[in-house]
C-alpha cells in the first residue's frame, strides 16, 4: 500500500527526484501535487545505504604493508639508517654463475675470478656482491626488487652521506649503469648514476698518471736543479684500469645517444 502523506519530507519522489522539481506532498494523501496534478504514480525514493569509504592505497599499504619490502624484514625504509646489503654466500653462487654465463662477456670491464670465495669476496667487494646477485636473480623478481632497493640505499649512505671513495663503489656503479635494464625504475636515474661514476673516477684519481699524482720533482742540491724520483708510487693496478675505461665507454655512448 503506497504511504499516506502526513508530514512534509525530506526527499523528493522518483518523478520529481528525476525532473529536478521541487516536490511538495499532498497532506493526508498519497501523492505529491505534482504527482495529483499530471496524473502520475507517486513513489518514493528507497533511502539509498551508504558506503563505508575505502582509504587511500597509501593508508592501506600502512596497514596491511605487502610487496617485497614486507617479505624481506631487513630492508628499512626509515630516513638515515645505514643499510649494508644482506647477501647470503649461497645466494651470491647462484647468481655469479648466471652472471659469468650470460652477462660478463658483455661488459669486460669488471673482471670477476673464476671461483671467488664467497664470504670472502662479499666482506671485500660487498656493493659488487649485491650488484652481481640483483644481476642474476632473474628466477625471484621480488627479491630482486628488493636488491635493487638496498644498492640505492648503499649508494646513499656510502657515496653521497659518508662521502666514500672506494674502487668497490666504482664498480658497482658501472654494473648498475651498464645493465640498469634489469632494475626497476632506474631508466630515470642512470644519468645521475652515471655522474656519480664519473666523479669517483676523478676522486681515485684514475683519470690521471699517478706520477702527477704525486710530488715527483723536489728541490734537489744536485747541478742540474731537480731530480725525477718516482720509487715506490704504486701504479694504477688492472682492476682500476678497466674501471676507468669502463667509465669512458659508458659515459662515451651515452653522450653519442644524447641521455648523459
Amino acid at each position: 500500500m503506497p504511504p499516506v502523506y502526513t508530514l512534509p519530507r525530506a526527499k523528493a519522489c522518483r518523478n520529481c527526484a528525476t525532473a529536478k522539481v521541487k516536490c511538495e506532498p499532498e497532506i493526508g494523501y498519497t501523492k505529491c501535487k505534482r504527482c495529483t496534478r499530471n496524473g502520475l504514480e507517486c513513489l518514493l525514493r528507497e533511502p539509498s545505504s551508504r558506503k563505508r569509504r575505502q582509504p587511500d592505497n597509501a593508508v592501506q599499504a600502512e596497514q596491511k604493508p605487502n610487496g617485497p619490502a614486507s617479505q624481506y624484514p631487513h630492508l628499512s625504509s626509515r630516513p638515515g639508517t645505514a643499510i649494508h646489503p644482506v647477501v647470503k654466500a649461497n645466494e651470491f653462487e647462484r647468481s655469479f654463475g648466471i652472471y659469468q654465463k650470460n652477462m660478463a662477456s658483455y661488459f669486460p670491464f669488471v673482471i670477476i675470478p673464476q671461483d671467488p670465495q664467497s664470504s670472502d669476496f662479499i666482506k671485500e667487494k660487498p656493493f659488487v656482491s649485491l650488484a652481481i646477485t640483483m644481476l642474476g636473480c632473474t628466477h625471484d623478481l621480488a627479491r630482486q626488487r628488493v636488491l635493487t632497493l638496498q644498492g640505492r640505499e648503499y649508494i646513499a649512505t656510502h657515496l653521497v652521506q659518508r662521502a666514500e671513495k672506494t674502487l668497490d663503489l666504482l664498480q658497482g656503479l658501472l654494473l648498475w649503469v651498464h645493465w640498469y635494464h634489469f632494475q626497476f625504475d632506474l631508466s630515470y636515474q642512470r644519468t645521475a648514476f652515471m655522474h656519480l661514476a664519473m666523479s669517483l673516477v676523478v676522486d681515485l684519481g684514475l683519470n690521471k698518471s699517478p706520477f702527477t699524482r704525486s710530488r715527483l720533482m723536489k728541490a734537489s742540491d744536485a747541478a742540474n736543479g731537480f731530480e725525477l724520483k718516482i720509487d715506490g708510487i704504486p701504479d694504477h693496478t688492472l682492476d682500476e684500469r678497466r674501471a676507468f675505461l669502463g667509465c669512458l665507454y659508458l659515459s662515451s655512448v651515452y653522450s653519442f645517444l644524447g641521455i648523459a
